[in-house]
């Protein structure tokens, strides 16, 4: 009897600890903008409140949501985008398996903004420029450190000059762009090249290869 009873105690916790494991819902936040577009980029806190030590923190993605693991209870939700004023608020997390929390940004002072306008229906958002360029830095890729490049060598070597080294190679070396021309066959060498800055955009060197 005595041992009966213990296995049905040992099952009945094994349950109640499995039920616990079980208990934790996937909460998503959903950033939108006064004109109910979504914010992509969005900094989103939250933690248990009167806990700082839960407090987890995401970026929205491209679709303008975070998701979070969480168990029931009280939350501290705090959200931050450039461009808009911060939001916080608290929020009840059930233990229902999904729950969706949507919070909208007012607009709040940002110099300059760039607004971006989606025809698919009608998103708009503003999006601080400054924070851009300082997450992604002003040459952030190969086809804009390229087109930068060519728009010096134009007027410095040339045009026709320029356009004998078409396609324009690019390398990515410390923070820094190398764009360079290819050579024809059996050059030996007078291809433009130029180094500049990923983060500021400041052009380090102009050259011919030799």
């Amino acid at each position: 009897m005595k041992r009966t009873l213990f296995l049905l105690l040992v099952f009945a916790a094994s349950g109640w600890v499995a039920s616990l494991a079980q208990s934790t819902a996937i909460a998503t936040v959903e950033v939108r903008d006064p004109s109910a577009a979504m914010v992509p980029g969005a900094e989103v806190t939250i933690a248990m409140s009167g806990s700082p030590k839960t407090k987890t923190g995401l970026r929205t993605d491209s679709n303008g949501t975070a998701s979070f693991d969480l168990l029931p209870g009280t939350y501290d939700l705090s959200v931050k985008m450039a461009g808009f004023r911060d939001l916080s608020r608290q929020v009840v997390i059930t233990d229902a398996k999904r729950q969706t929390l949507s919070v909208v940004l007012q607009l709040g002072v940002c110099s300059p903004c760039v607004e971006v306008t989606g025809t698919a229906a009608s998103e708009t958002y503003r999006l601080n420029y400054s924070e851009f360029l300082r997450m992604n830095g002003v040459i952030f890729d190969a086809e804009t450190a390229t087109a930068v490049a060519l728009a010096i060598f134009r007027p410095v070597f040339g045009k026709e000059y320029t356009d004998r080294f078409v396609p324009y190679q690019t390398r990515f070396n410390d923070g820094v762009w190398t764009v360079y021309g290819t050579l024809p066959q059996g050059s030996r060498g007078g291809a433009p090249m130029l180094k500049i800055q990923k983060s500021d955009g400041k052009v380090l060197e102009v050259w011919l290869s030799q």
